[in-house]
């Protein structure tokens, strides 16, 4: 038995599971185990799982998901067949029509060009995502694996196994209603968006032939109204399925980690309870414990957070790509709504910016803006709980008594301090609570200037009004008298 398994096998049940060895060393009966089931063998979490797979061609080895896409030639057609619907609704949506699109460019507005390059870049990103788990499938298809090895060991049926399956039973469904959730809003904001085309075209003429007229498009020339919408409304599902549930499924496979490094926290602190205790229980499976079996224990415990620090490099390897590209979407996605604000009434005077869009411009912008306020919460929380176990090994510390338990005290505090145990954005920065802070500060400041520039401007709105006044003013004091002036004068000095 390596150390890593048998750091597995002591931690998961804190000191109420050893190995057999140890336990016929110190007189504890070894406790039969029954083997465990799967950690994603759940209905909720095979349900969410498939519905992942309805977006994204990514194969999972783990349990009976989805066995009816683990052909190779199947995963690479749903692939074409995503990356086909994505591109089309995205050129769809970005050119409505080449003379718009050119209105847009020759414009110069500023406000009309965000929106366009946010619509690009949304696709692009969307592009990119597919790419990047299609080719990182197999190394998805590991993550299961390996989660499922550290969270739900196949020969260890404890509490904590149960826990854990029990909360996975619960969260997989919500993020699933989630992603379903951010789909429907969307949806409904497409509607808004083509009943505003229609209400507009019918205003112009009453007896207009509503949905049933045609717009012009650069590659399908033309189409009517209806049909239009039914293809937004299916490219659309794909498109932004395709954007939130690689998020996700991400969160998913974080999640067991952090309650996993929360259990290990929570097992350095019984050892810290039972190390340097004057008395004990005989009962107690420490009741024969000793400075061997302490560093013993140590030495395998510090192997394992090991273990699970890969697990999260494994896991930031796939999702660090995504996480880069949808930080800067949110960016931009931001910075162009920023813009909308303070310029909107220019925008839709001049005609570059459709009125009718911007339900659907701003319903993805909220719907990416909850999404990055969620992973990044997730992953705050993985890395505050894989760092929980400091305090403990501070207190362990000073307890040991052979020096190499305290160097290997000393280094395993030297390693938590001096690198982070975190998911990171590309490798430019990790998702901590540093990088929150930092954020926050930015966007604050970012709002603050935005906000003085829209108050600048309504103090200019104002200079007109001003400069009438003015020139009323001056108009007024020449009509008047010289004997009018002198007495306006007196006034002006008595008061």
């Amino acid at each position: 038995m390596d150390i890593s398994s048998s750091a597995s096998c002591y931690i998961l049940d804190g000191f109420n599971s050893v190995s057999s060895a140890e336990g016929s060393i110190n007189g504890v009966a070894h406790q039969k185990v029954q083997s465990s089931r799967d950690l994603w063998d759940t209905r909720s979490v095979k349900a969410f799982v498939g519905a992942v797979k309805l977006f994204l061609s990514v194969p999972s080895k783990t349990t009976q998901l989805c066995r009816h896409r683990k052909n190779g030639r199947l995963n690479n057609a749903w692939f074409v067949f995503l990356v086909i619907f994505v591109t089309l609704v995205g050129i769809a949506d970005m050119i409505k029509s080449v003379e718009r699109f050119e209105n847009r460019i020759s414009s110069l507005e500023f406000t009309a060009i965000a929106v366009t390059i946010y619509r690009i870049y949304y696709l692009i990103k969307n592009m990119f995502a597919l790419g990047k788990l299609y080719v990182a499938r197999e190394r998805v298809s590991h993550l299961f694996l390996t989660i499922n090895k550290f969270c739900s060991p196949p020969h260890e049926t404890t509490a904590f196994n149960a826990k854990v399956r029990h909360k996975l039973c619960i969260l997989a469904p919500l993020l699933g209603f989630a992603g379903f959730l951010a789909i429907g809003v969307i949806m409904l904001a497409c509607y808004a968006c083509f009943s505003g085309i229609v209400m507009k075209k019918l205003a112009q003429d009453p007896n207009g032939c509503g949905w049933t007229c045609g717009s012009t498009y650069p590659v399908f020339h033309w189409a009517p109204i209806w049909g239009t919408f039914l293809g937004y409304f299916v490219a659309f599902f794909f498109q932004v399925g395709t954007d939130v549930f690689p998020q996700l499924l991400v969160i998913l496979l974080m999640y067991p980690l952090g309650l996993r490094f929360g259990h290990f926290a929570e097992s350095i602190k019984n050892l810290v309870a039972h190390t340097g205790g004057a008395h004990r229980s005989v009962d107690s499976p420490l009741a024969y414990h000793d400075a061997a079996l302490t560093s013993t224990i140590l030495r395998r415990q510090t192997a394992f957070h090991l273990e699970l620090t890969k697990v999260v490099i494994e896991l930031d390897s796939v999702s660090s790509f995504l996480f880069l590209i949808m930080y800067t979407g949110d960016l931009m996605g931001f910075i162009t709504t920023a813009s909308l604000v303070l310029h909107h009434k220019s925008s839709i005077t001049s005609g570059s910016i459709d009125i009718e869009l911007i339900p659907v411009f701003l319903s993805l912008v909220s719907v990416s803006t909850l999404l990055a306020i969620l992973r990044t919460c997730f992953g705050v929380w993985l890395s505050e709980k894989a760092h929980s176990v400091l305090p403990s090994l501070y207190e362990l510390n000073l307890k040991v008594t052979s020096e190499g338990d305290k160097f290997l005290c000393s280094s395993f505090i030297s390693r938590l301090q001096g690198s982070r145990v975190a998911l990171t954005a590309g490798g430019f920065f990790y998702i901590t609570r540093e990088f929150v802070i930092t954020m926050f500060g930015v966007l604050l400041t970012y709002i603050l200037f935005v906000y003085q520039m829209q108050d600048q401007k309504q103090d200019m709105s104002l200079l007109p009004k001003l400069e009438e006044i003015t020139a009323a003013a001056m108009k007024l004091m020449e009509n008047r008298t010289p004997s009018q002036l002198a007495r306006y004068s007196i006034n002006n000095c008595t008061m």
